[in-house]
């Protein structure tokens, strides 16, 4: 099952246990479709059913969730990332990488990301250079040093000669 962080409890609302969620605007949309949420704690995923779910502004929310039911419970949540199935969030909900400014680890600019290749197995970036050259990069979660979603920059850690190809 792949996972797609949607935004992260902020606080608990109120003594019965609500918590105060904050998602980010790509999926504001959708939360209140949602039956559960998951939440990234002792190292997993872990379900929980939400109970009720309404809109205190935009991107944020009250949630009540089944099994936190007081203030304690609420607290020891805050801070916490929300995940959901990727499956269950609209496709045009996912990352759109075209557009993305590539760098090395060095912080070096290594071009745009032009197109995206889906192939079975991983996403290959298509890459293209000020000088117009095209590098396939594929998009393996270990190249991954820093993702800027606000910035629209992807840092990554290549293997030695990947760009000479």
């Amino acid at each position: 099952m792949n996972f797609i962080e949607i935004g992260a409890i902020v606080k608990p609302h109120g003594l019965k246990g609500e918590l105060v969620l904050f998602t980010e605007d790509l999926y504001a949309g959708v939360i209140l479709d949602f039956t559960s949420l998951y939440l990234d704690q002792f190292s997993s995923k872990v379900p929980y059913r939400i109970k009720e779910v309404s809109r205190l502004s935009n991107g944020t929310f009250k949630v009540g969730l089944q099994g936190v039911s007081s203030i304690e419970a609420a607290n020891a949540l805050r801070k916490v990332k929300v995940y959901q199935e990727e499956s269950k969030l609209p496709k045009s909900q996912t990352i759109r990488w075209e557009g993305y400014t590539i760098q090395s680890i060095n912080g070096e600019i290594i071009g745009a990301v032009e197109e995206v290749i889906e192939n079975n197995m991983q996403l290959i970036l298509v890459v293209v250079t000020e000088t117009g050259y095209e590098h396939m990069i594929p998009l393996v979660e270990d190249f991954i040093v820093d993702f800027d979603e606000k910035n629209q920059t992807l840092k990554l850690d290549l293997p030695d000669g990947l760009l000479d190809l």
